[in-house]
């Protein structure tokens, strides 16, 4: 993880190299680290709408209700069109919440 963070430094540019890698976290179910490695990405660009949009769902699945929406606003606000796409990841989450119980 360090050669990673090393070779990405601190440049906005690479944001989206730890988007990248955080969503396979959330596949196998790290959601700790992932939630992490969106902090990354959204330190180095602020306006990241995806990370914080993914974010949320990890926190969702975490069941950080309140930190999760907080989010999915500052989500939609940076891209309104992402608002269709959050909705639904929200509903699926809902429903996996019922089967995991």
């Amino acid at each position: 993880m360090k050669d990673f963070d090393k070779s990405l430094g601190l440049d906005p540019r690479f944001a989206s190299g730890y988007y990248g890698r955080v969503v396979i976290m959330c596949d196998k179910e790290e959601l700790d680290r992932a939630i992490n490695e969106f902090n990354r990405a959204i330190e180095l660009d602020p306006r990241f709408a995806l990370a914080y949009a993914n974010r949320g769902l990890a926190l969702l699945r975490q069941r950080k209700d309140a930190e999760a929406e907080q989010d999915f606003e500052r989500a939609v606000t940076l891209n309104p069109a992402l608002k269709t796409d959050v909705e639904l990841h929200i509903e699926r989450v809902k429903k996996w919440r019922q089967t995991n119980r």
